[in-house]
């Protein structure tokens, strides 16, 4: 009888053991999965969007998404400007009494160039 209660006991303990095993995997897995999201959203913040001068005459070779008021900060990030970046589109902006064209890259080029970047490191 002790015997049959402790191999009872002894599978218990290792049904458990085992049922709490996976549950760890996915849960550092969906962890990785955060982390791997932030540092791209941190990416975007800081790389989507680059300045262009552009002379009078040359400003219409560009599609003209919209206009957006000059930022104070040099250091200013799509979403200071009020700008949803879309998926397939580099969008272009007029700044405000400027000629200056402020470039929005695509979430697809920002993708592309935040692996090419991971390779390096």
């Amino acid at each position: 009888m002790k015997t049959l209660c402790s191999f009872a006991i002894v599978l218990l303990i290792g049904c458990y053991s085992n049922a709490q095993q996976p549950l760890n995997k996915t849960s550092t897995s969906r962890d990785t999965q955060r982390s791997t999201e932030s540092t791209f959203e941190a990416y975007c913040l800081k790389h989507a969007l680059s300045v262009i001068e552009v002379s009078e005459g040359k400003s219409n070779q560009y599609v003209i998404a919209g206009e957006v008021k000059p930022s104070s900060s040099k250091t200013a990030s799509y979403v200071d400007y009020g700008i949803q970046l879309k998926e397939e589109e580099t969008q272009y902006f007029q700044i405000s009494g400027t000629n200056t064209i402020l470039k929005a890259e695509s979430i697809y080029r920002l993708r592309l160039s935040y692996a090419l970047s991971q390779q390096k490191l």
